[in-house]
């Protein structure tokens, strides 16, 4: 009865860890209701736990991105160590640069439009393959003018990352100046970029254990 009682244990811990590394990272297409900024919040030590974890993981990172104009770039590129894991970046508006360079269909554009969390995937998927990195990351979003002087704005983007069969979209619509929103939308990317990479990590220890 106890050896009984074991092998039903051990059997129920490894359902449970199956389900468990199914929830935590699972072959999805998130489409997230859209956010408020106020869901953006501004952790501290986020670039500090950002070096660790790609210390950690060892994995390599390349960068795809238009409404943030080079910013997250500069803020991967002055994480420690990011010599060692920061591959490149593509920043770019030109919808014929995004078709040429990265290699997104015209069609899929067509049919999805640029910005949307189909395209926003295969742009971090793209950018992914282009550098021969291990996670591409996308900050793909556009621009609403509110007043005439361009001072409030309304921003609506997708952040992606792609990771072999892992992925994640996230969308989020905020409002401000232009360097407001690039400032979020910049905090946002790294917020999400650390939880992707906590529960891959999460996910390799899982299977060290077995």
């Amino acid at each position: 009865c106890a050896q009984y009682n074991q092998a039903f244990f051990y059997t129920n811990f490894h359902i449970f860890l199956f389900l468990l590394k199914k929830i935590i990272m699972e072959n999805y297409l998130d489409f997230q209701n859209t956010l408020d900024e106020a869901t953006i919040s501004f952790e501290r030590n986020l670039k500090f736990s950002l070096a660790k974890l790609f210390g950690q993981t060892k994995l390599k990172v390349s960068i795809n991105e238009n409404i943030t104009e080079g910013a997250l770039t500069k803020e991967i590129t002055s994480l420690t160590n990011s010599h060692t894991f920061f591959i490149g970046s593509f920043i770019s508006w030109q919808i014929k640069l995004q078709i040429k360079i990265l290699g997104l269909l015209a069609n899929s554009i067509k049919k999805y439009s640029l910005l949307s969390p189909e395209i926003t995937y295969e742009m971090a998927n793209s950018v992914k393959n282009l550098f021969t990195s291990d996670l591409g990351l996308t900050i793909n979003g556009n621009y609403l003018a509110l007043d005439k002087f361009n001072k409030n704005n309304q921003a609506t983007f997708f952040i992606a990352i792609a990771h072999k069969k892992e992925k994640i979209i996230k969308q989020f619509q905020i409002n401000g100046g232009k360097n407001e929103i690039i400032k979020k939308a910049t905090q946002a990317a790294l917020l999400i970029l650390k939880y992707f990479l906590e529960n891959l990590k999460k996910i390799k220890q899982e299977e060290i254990n077995g």
